[in-house]
Formats: structure tokens, C-alpha cells, sequence
């Protein structure tokens, strides 16, 4: 038998390990050179592109995002546009995530707008953000998009209402978002002649969709109607803003309704209208694209 010296014997154990290291021993990263990991859930996509003047046209994109191995999608009753083209939509998403490269086809009806981006290290939103349009729904020469996961409508709330002409009734909710993006929760109210005590009623739960969210509460004899939108800013709580009418039971009571995540109430904003009203910002075409959606929703 060949026998090795002190130096030979080194040089091959170092060759042995930089081999077995180059064979996947060192944990080598996969396809697009990232160990990124997509975080399936909502996601909210703003979309720019040139008007011809000073300003940037815009859109909104909402998904609910699953995962299927590379793959991810949305259907027709989980993604929703705010694009200007009239009328409601049928919305869908069909792409893949591979490594950290993104690519996602969002159908408007029969336009397609095809997005691309790099997906951040954890995973929640997306960088260097491309797109194209087949259609006309996206207005403008496409510019680039910012996307983002959105966190569930979930846990303790507190705020404020906003109702003219009665003034400013206190809220505290708390509010549950599931795995099927279904929103359930109550809500209790002072200082308002109208509802005191409000509940999601079990066999007609809500609807979220990227940072919307629609549900309806009812103390037994009143109906509210909710339709609002998770604003998300640096450093400061998580806001839930919603548009809201009384649908059934008391008359002529509408308004907006504030309300932190959390138990501190946040500084109140008044969105009002040249005659004083109270209003909304949330553009009204999602209002009306997102109250369709929970009327797919079936109801036991």
C-alpha cells in the first residue's frame, strides 16, 4: 500500500474539502443568486405612468396572492383595479417568484399588464418595479410600480367617526382577518344617537383585498356599510380609513370612520368636501369595484 507524507497527506485532505464544499456542502443559494422568500397574502401595487403633463397618471392594484411553489396567482374574487376605465372588472393574476426575480400578469378584463421587479431580502415588497400594458385601462406610458404585503385586519382598534352634522362619535373594534381573507370582528360606538353596539353578523363575514377591506355591521335594527383602505406610513401606527352609510335603520347618517391598530386613537384627519360633509379619499371606483366583490361572497 502507497503511503502519504506529512505534506502530501494535507494537500489531499484540503482538496477533499473544497470539493465537498463546491458540491452544495456550503449551502449554495438557489435560482436568481438569493435565498429570498416570498411572503404570500395581500398585496397593493401602485402603478405610474407618464400623463403627458406635470403629473404621473396612477393605479392601484389589489391581490390576495397565494403560493403554489414558484407559482403565485390571484382569482376574480380576490384582486381588484382602480384603474379610470369605466365600469366593473373582472381582475385575475397568474406569475411566478424564483429567487428573488418577481413577475406577475394582472388581467383587466381583456387588457393584460404585465409586471417585474426584484423581490426585497424579506420577501414583502418589490424593487426596480416594471410594467406593460396590452390595453387601454392603464392609461399613459408606462412608467415603473412599488408594491407591498399588507397586514391582515386583524387585532384591537380604536378611533373616531366622523358624522355631520351629530360631531365626532368615539370607536373601539376589534376586528379578525382569517386565511381565506374574510374579516369578522365588532365595534362600539359613543356618543351616537343612532348605533351603540355594531357586529359583523357570523354568516356574512367581510372581505379583505390588499388594503381594502369591505364589511357590513348591524346592531339588530341599523346596517353599516364599510369600505376602507390600511394606510401604512413610516414610524407611525398602522390606520384603517373607511368610508361608511347607514344602509337600513337610521336615515341620513354617513361619514368617515379613523381608527388606529392599537388602543390609542390616532390624531383626527377631517376629509370634508367644500359644503362641510365629511367624505372619503378612497377613489370611488374601488368603493364600488370592492362592494361588488363582497357580493360574490357567499353568505350561509
Amino acid at each position: 500500500m502507497q503511503t502519504c507524507n506529512v505534506t502530501s497527506c494535507s494537500l489531499l485532505g484540503l482538496s477533499l474539502l473544497m470539493l465537498t464544499s463546491s458540491c452544495g456542502g456550503g449551502g449554495g443559494s438557489a435560482s436568481g443568486g438569493s435565498s429570498t422568500t416570498f411572503v404570500p397574502g395581500k398585496w397593493s401595487a401602485t402603478l405610474f405612468s407618464a400623463s403627458g403633463g406635470l403629473l404621473a397618471n396612477e393605479a392601484e392594484l389589489d391581490l390576495d396572492l397565494v403560493q403554489s411553489g414558484d407559482t403565485i396567482s390571484s382569482d376574480s374574487a380576490h384582486t381588484v383595479d382602480s384603474s379610470n376605465c369605466t365600469g366593473m372588472h373582472v381582475d385575475s393574476s397568474a406569475g411566478t417568484v424564483s429567487g428573488n426575480n418577481f413577475k406577475l400578469v394582472v388581467t383587466i378584463d381583456s387588457d393584460a399588464i404585465t409586471l417585474t421587479g426584484t423581490l426585497s431580502a424579506d420577501g414583502k415588497s418589490i424593487t426596480n418595479g416594471k410594467f406593460t400594458s396590452s390595453g387601454t385601462c392603464i392609461s399613459g406610458a408606462p412608467i415603473s410600480f412599488s408594491a407591498g404585503f399588507i397586514p391582515p385586519l386583524s387585532g384591537p382598534f380604536a378611533g373616531d367617526m366622523q358624522i355631520d352634522p351629530i360631531g365626532v362619535p368615539g370607536v373601539t373594534a376589534t376586528l379578525t382577518e382569517d386565511s381565506n381573507f374574510s374579516v369578522t370582528g365588532s365595534m362600539t360606538v359613543t356618543n351616537d344617537p343612532c348605533s351603540s353596539s355594531l357586529a359583523i353578523e357570523g354568516g356574512n363575514p367581510g372581505i379583505s383585498v390588499g388594503d381594502l377591506s369591505s364589511f357590513e355591521m348591524t346592531d339588530g335594527a341599523n346596517v353599516l356599510d364599510f369600505v376602507g383602505k390600511i394606510e401604512e406610513a413610516p414610524a407611525l401606527p398602522n390606520q384603517y380609513d373607511a368610508g361608511f352609510s347607514v344602509t337600513s335603520g337610521c336615515t341620513e347618517e354617513s361619514g368617515v370612520l379613523q381608527m388606529n391598530f392599537g388602543t390609542t386613537p390616532p390624531v383626527l384627519v377631517r376629509e370634508a368636501n367644500r359644503s362641510g360633509i365629511a367624505t372619503h379619499r378612497i377613489n370611488p371606483l374601488l368603493i364600488e369595484r370592492m362592494k361588488a366583490l363582497a357580493g360574490l361572497r357567499p353568505v350561509n
